[in-house]
């Protein structure tokens, strides 16, 4: 059962029933209910939660393919741009909430989706192909 963090999951949800792109940091220090009201706030929505893991650069995307394609997932992606350029395609049509639940530089290599979110400059590419409503 969930308890307490009600000021943070009204918030979270205002920030999900707006009409425009919202990006919300939740971070702090361990053991303090980060990842409990994270799952709270997606519960019933559609979203993509990726928990990278202390391994390979490669072990983290085949993970992050299983997220955005499900457990049955087709095929792995090749990179984290193509992983990210499809979630971004996704995201065009509906409400989609990505959890990138990150251990930075793991083992030498970056696996945040942040990391290639920014590297490859979609959110100015994603809201030019929107108009009116970036969600």
């Amino acid at each position: 059962m969930f308890y307490g963090r009600k000021a943070e999951l009204e918030k979270l949800n205002q920030m999900y029933g707006s009409n425009q792109f919202e990006f919300a940091v939740i971070y702090g220090r361990r053991r303090v209910g980060k990842t409990t009201l994270i799952r709270e706030f997606v519960r019933n929505k559609r979203n993509i939660f990726f928990a990278a893991s202390e391994s390979t650069a490669r072990d983290n995307l085949i993970s992050l393919s299983r997220c955005i394609g499900g457990k049955n997932a087709a095929p792995v992606f090749t990179d984290y741009e193509s992983a990210l350029a499809d979630v971004f395609e996704k995201a065009n049509d509906e409400r989609l909430v990505v959890i990138d639940y990150f251990v930075p530089n793991i083992q030498g290599k970056q696996t945040s989706l942040h990391y290639y979110y920014r590297r490859g400059n979609y959110a100015k590419t994603w809201r030019s192909s929107k108009k009116g409503d970036h969600r």
